[in-house]
């Protein structure tokens, strides 16, 4: 009897444990939109360490290996439905911890912070984390970031000058994407 109790506790408990546990990831981050690099009222950013770059742009980031040389991860940040706001013209803005590959994410537009949380994209586990609170603006250090450029109407003339291997990258070179630039 006492052994029956146990395990109908414990399975009571494993049930309540899976139930309470989401999949942010899942409802933070979707499939890449390429036109996010392209659209956008700010061009895309550039953060890097020794290993990796990560590109981010107004609502996506890629990670771009450095051994590897090609994007090993894509996302588009899905800001109405991640950060439960219905402002269409929320931005995203990352900040990069270069020594543990971590990439904070929080939402704002021009009236300010969008959200009272942000999310933390740990690149190695490929697992997302919502933590309280948003990321003050002197979090972000733009002039760390290196600017994109890009030629032409495909992804493969999309490039960013990398200052720790001192060469011009072209993260989507094999890429056989074009944007639409119908306004």
């Amino acid at each position: 009897m006492k052994k029956t109790k146990i395990i109908v506790v414990s399975l009571l408990v494993m049930i309540l444990l899976l139930s309470a546990c989401t999949d942010v990831k899942k409802d933070v981050l979707t499939e890449p939109r390429y036109e996010d690099l392209w659209y956008g009222s700010e061009e895309g950013r550039v953060y890097e360490n020794e290993k990796i770059a990560v590109i981010t742009s107004n609502r996506g980031f890629y990670i771009y290996d450095y051994d590897s040389k090609q994007v090993v991860k894509e996302y588009h940040v899905d800001v109405k439905k991640g950060f439960d706001i219905e402002a269409e013209v929320g931005k995203v803005r990352f900040h990069l911890d270069k020594v543990l590959e971590k990439l904070s994410i929080s939402a704002f537009s021009v009236e300010g912070d969008l959200s009272k949380y942000h999310f933390v994209y740990d690149i190695k586990a490929d697992t997302v984390e919502k933590k309280d609170g948003n990321l003050p603006d002197e979090y972000i250090d733009p002039q760390e970031a290196i600017q994109t450029t890009y030629m032409g109407e495909d992804l493969q003339g999309y490039s960013f000058k990398s200052k720790l291997k001192n060469e011009e990258i072209f993260p989507f070179k094999d890429r056989d994407y074009k944007f639409d630039l119908d306004i």
